[in-house]
């Protein structure tokens, strides 16, 4: 696998409201999502030869699912020099004014 930075694809609004209200109508009480800084994010990108991040998901020692964020190289292999989780949970902090993806 070749990694270029330009793995994934922009979608929709629609498509992403439809998405996340069909997880949180599967999962109700469950965590909706995860925030993370651009500093940290920032952090992971700049490791020498990341190209990009891939999300592992994961469950936590609590029992709650988590998110595992790495650095790619360009071959497509994870970076693991650093390791982002515990951003900041949803429902405890989120847009809950102006999101439509928060049901």
């Amino acid at each position: 696998m070749i990694v270029d930075g330009n793995e994934g694809t922009f979608i929709e609004g629609k498509e992403a409201v439809a998405m996340t209200k069909a997880y949180q109508n599967d999962n109700p009480g469950k965590v909706k999502a995860r925030l993370f800084g651009k500093n940290k994010i920032n952090d992971l990108l700049e490791q020498e030869g990341c190209e990009g991040i891939r999300a592992y998901f994961a469950k936590a020692s609590d029992g709650k699912n988590a998110l595992v964020i790495v650095g790619v190289d360009a071959s497509g292999n994870d970076i693991l020099d650093l390791y982002l989780d515990r951003g900041n949970c949803c429902p405890n902090d989120c847009d809950t004014n102006s999101s439509p993806l928060v049901s």
